[in-house]
């Protein structure tokens, strides 16, 4: 349904964004993830024809649309400040694209009813926008935005101003929002979490590129570069400091990978406490340990005084023996579990 190419911005002479490609599915949501400064949410405002690119193109179903004014994309838009008229009342503030496009009163009526029950806010139609909470005044936002059933929802960090028990408790009602309104949405976001819970798939930006794109679980388990390890939380990378063939070496032990490697990804999720007849272990000493309920975070310091890393893996809550802080332990890893790193695109590209 929309197709980036080559999207480049630059302000001054700093390069914001340096030549972006990205498709979208119709009926797909795909979140630009990152951290601030990245340009996603440049991208997100060229997209909307709020800003002009320096080059490249975007087409809307094969066509461009870089002449085409804001007013004429048909998108929807809803920023992190809601940015509701407070002078209207919930239904005012609903209706108000609608009643821009001279949308009959009777299908503005019935359009209203639909969106209100949508996003669960059957009843408020007259309630004073100032008087709502942080979520009410969400759901108001998001229901303007679907009320003209746009081609494109765009989402930019709108649940930022939320704590963190509503982001949570509202972020997996958004995603069903809009599935059940068959929509097609771009969504803006700086956390892990919140983007994996809304997406189909996941496009994580790096200083003006894109790094990887794929599914959540593709993501998680198969990071491409070790700045998409690290973002995501997954620190257990070590350098390689030599290959041959298949066989490179870390400072924590040889490993068998194919194609190339910059840097190794020891997954957390494959660690565990090695048995005594184990081959290939990795030795270290046990820096911290956290419990989390469901699991214990155990922290390692492995390898050599002078080229030693930190890797983090769990045990479950239930374990028979947690190592404490101090012991030596040895753990051994899964082999599919070891992801090899290239360098990332946004290093080689300056």
């Amino acid at each position: 349904m929309l197709e980036i190419r080559g999207i480049t911005r630059v302000f001054g002479n700093v390069p914001v964004l340096r030549g972006i490609d990205l498709t979208v599915e119709r009926g797909e949501i795909v979140c630009l993830l990152g951290p601030s400064g990245c340009g996603k949410t440049t991208l997100l405002r060229i997209i909307a024809g709020l800003e002009q690119a320096d080059g490249g193109d975007i087409l809307l179903d094969g066509e461009s649309i870089m002449r085409v004014p804001v007013h004429e994309r048909d998108f929807g838009l809803m920023f992190q400040d809601y940015a509701l008229f407070p002078h209207m009342n919930v239904a005012e503030n609903i209706l108000f694209g609608l009643r821009m496009h001279g949308v009959p009163k009777t299908q503005r009526q019935q359009r209203l009813r639909e969106v209100l029950q949508l996003v669960g806010l059957e009843g408020f139609e007259h309630r004073d926008v100032t008087e709502l909470s942080g979520g009410e005044r969400q759901r108001v936002a998001l229901a303007r935005s679907l009320a003209p059933n746009p081609r494109l929802l765009m989402l930019d960090e709108p649940l930022g101003s939320l704590d963190a028990t509503l982001r949570d408790q509202l972020v997996g009602e958004l995603r069903a929002i809009i599935n059940h309104a068959g929509l097609t949405a771009i969504y803006v976001t700086h956390d892990q979490s919140e983007a994996f819970a809304i997406a189909d798939r996941v496009a994580i930006m790096n200083d003006g590129i894109i790094e990887q794109v794929g599914t959540p679980e593709v993501l998680y388990r198969q990071p491409r570069t070790a700045f998409i390890a690290r973002f995501l939380g997954l620190n257990n990378v070590v350098p390689v400091t030599r290959r041959e063939g298949h066989h490179v070496q870390t400072p924590v032990g040889t490993f068998t990978v194919s194609g190339t490697a910059a840097a190794l990804l020891l997954h957390p999720d494959g660690l565990y406490l090695a048995a005594p007849d184990d081959a290939n272990t990795i030795t270290g000493r046990v820096q911290a340990r956290i419990f989390q309920g469901n699991d214990y975070r155990l922290t390692l310091q492995a390898g050599g005084p002078d080229d030693g890393v930190t890797l983090t893996f769990r045990l479950p809550g239930q374990a028979d023996h947690v190592p404490a802080v101090g012991d030596t332990i040895a753990v051994s890893i899964t082999p599919e579990m070891v992801v090899p790193l290239t360098e990332s695109d946004q290093a080689s590209r300056k």
